[in-house]
């Protein structure tokens, strides 16, 4: 577990994002911006980050699941 938090927490899109949010929230807090703003703003970044990690992780998934195929099939065919 702390493997996969360290992973993300070094993940070039996790720190885009936590950099967008501290963005968003000071200039929600210095008033250069609305408060909904920053919350949608924020909103936006958190979900962008999701579906992007999910397409990322897609690929990743699909080419375990070959490898797992092309290492697990030891059947055999009798030539006889």
């Amino acid at each position: 577990m702390w493997a996969t938090i360290k992973e993300m927490a070094t993940s070039k899109k996790f720190i885009v994002m936590v950099g967008g949010l501290l963005v968003a929230g000071g200039s929600a807090l210095t008033g250069q911006l609305e408060v909904t703003s920053a919350l949608q703003a924020g909103l936006v970044l958190v979900l962008t980050y999701l579906g992007v990690q999910g397409i990322a992780d897609f690929g990743k998934s699909s080419a375990k699941i070959t490898s797992a195929k092309i290492t697990t099939d030891t059947t055999t065919t009798d030539t006889k």
